[in-house]
């Protein structure tokens, strides 16, 4: 026919085409992925000048009160160091910015765990809260109140193989011009009753620490009950003797005194209490009790800072710089999970079921079904926008 329109042609080249153009698309991404996620690992650390450890009465009581002192050190020590090369190392770092980390049921030897449940008390996730710690000061910039050691670019304190003193005090990590540390009640017990671990956790934690740190220990507050604070006493004079024994590396403040442990015991109200008044939680001061306790203890604290850094050049930590974060690890499946799955992989292939056959349409006496109407023709689609009804055959 001389009018009629010759049918179109796909090229088998598009298919082709469009292939190579959704692999150079997922190339793309790809190399954009390997650029962009080493990128958004990294993030800015400003390591503190003065950091303090400690464990959960920092966490739940005590931290808003030690940052405070800590962050008018000079102020706070003006009347109790006397010597004017005291007064101008206070003054240095009275400049400088401050860290408070808290970790509960943790004490030295949870800091110089390299593995084993003494590190795991650092580092696992609480399976209910999520949460181990508490941070304040230049270290908490995300405002919430908990936070999970081990998460974070401030918390990265569980590196394999290294203690948790070793990942924080590493060169390119926190560098302080003072470490403050204030353990006692999660040891009590082990340092009570043997005075030669007491001595070990010493020694580990002089031998992780840089030698040229400036450092000071500092017992943690009584609690309300009496037979603890007994037990803990004698958990301090052991503790106490074994910074002796191994060459007094941090200057020593006992918490434990014969004021600290009468005011805690007859104030309830130093402590969290029920609704019937009766103390609720008798190992965490609470309200007016961390600073009765830092009242009482703010001379020798004073005199203890001054005494590690009087005569040394304190030089506040570098700019933030970038910290590159580890990838988090994927979650192990728990036992459970694995048993059953293990009994799922065992069963045999349950078969599909068969389907249901239609059940026959009953008919009445009589009755006679209409016939059936043939479906109606569908509408062909159009190619390159010509109707199929336009385009001959070849």
């Amino acid at each position: 026919m001389g009018n009629s329109v010759p049918a179109p042609r796909l090229s088998a080249s598009v298919p082709i085409r469009a292939m190579i153009h959704a692999l150079r698309a997922r190339l793309i991404l790809l190399l954009a992925a390997w650029v962009l996620i080493p990128a958004a690992n990294a993030a800015s650390f400003q390591s503190p000048g003065i950091l303090m450890l400690g464990d959960s009465q920092i966490t739940f009581g005590s931290g808003p009160v030690l940052l405070r002192f800590l962050e008018q050190l000079k102020q706070s020590c003006a009347a109790h160091v006397p010597d004017d090369p005291g007064r101008e190392a206070i003054k240095a770092l009275g400049a400088m910015s401050v860290g408070i980390i808290g970790v509960r049921s943790t004490s030295l030897h949870s800091w110089t765990a390299r593995r084993g449940r003494s590190k795991r008390a650092l580092c696992d996730v609480d399976p209910k809260w999520r949460v181990n710690a508490g941070t304040y000061g230049v270290i908490n910039r995300s405002g919430r109140r908990y936070v999970q050691m081990g998460q974070g670019a401030e918390h990265q304190v569980c590196r394999a193989g290294q203690s948790g003193f070793e990942a924080l005090l590493r060169p390119d990590y926190y560098a302080p011009a003072l470490l403050i540390l204030s353990f006692l009640g999660n040891a009590a017990d082990r340092w009570a009753k043997h005075p030669n671990l007491a001595v070990r956790d010493v020694e580990r934690t002089i031998a992780h620490l840089p030698d040229s740190l400036p450092c000071v220990f500092m017992t943690s507050a009584p609690a309300h009950l009496a037979k603890e604070n007994r037990l803990r006493l004698r958990a301090q004079r052991n503790i106490q003797a074994a910074f002796e024994a191994t060459g007094n590396r941090c200057s020593f403040v006992p918490g434990f005194t014969k004021r600290t442990i009468s005011t805690n015991e007859a104030s309830p109200h130093f402590f969290r209490r029920k609704a019937s008044g009766a103390v609720k939680d008798p190992y965490h001061p609470v309200g007016k009790g961390p600073r009765a306790f830092l009242d009482a203890r703010a001379p020798a604290l004073c005199l203890a800072i001054a005494a590690e850094t009087r005569g040394r050049t304190l030089a506040a930590p570098p700019v933030a710089a970038k910290l590159v974060m580890p990838r988090p690890r994927p979650r192990p499946a728990s036992l459970l999970a694995r048993v059953a799955a293990a009994r799922l992989a065992s069963l045999p292939p349950k078969p599909w079921p068969r389907p249901r056959a239609k059940p026959a349409r009953r008919l009445r006496p009589g009755q006679v079904l209409p016939p059936r109407p043939w479906p109606r023709p569908r509408a062909r689609p159009a190619l390159l926008g010509i109707p199929f009804d336009e385009v001959e055959p070849d």
